[in-house]
């Protein structure tokens, strides 16, 4: 059996999911506050935006944010 086998990028999913759920909650952000683009969140973390949309879909499944197609990124109504 070979050590060597494909990468997952669940590590870098997970990675970005866990430091965007920091930043929500470290900046005190509240519901209805608006998150930076995929585009300016995939500069930010230097990650591809594949990696940043995967990253957003584990944050929307666990209810934290909201994506409303054409207007951007959302808190939710949490319960920290």
């Amino acid at each position: 059996m070979s050590i060597l086998r494909p990468l997952s990028r669940d590590t870098l999913t997970k990675q970005a999911a866990d430091t965007l759920r920091r930043f929500i909650l470290s900046e005190g952000l509240r519901a209805g506050d608006a998150l930076p683009s995929e585009r300016e969140l995939s500069d930010i973390l230097s990650v591809s935006r594949n990696i940043v949309r995967e990253a957003l879909t584990v944050l929307v499944a666990e209810g934290l944010i909201i994506k409303k197609p054409g207007s951007g990124i959302f808190v939710t109504d949490f319960d920290p």
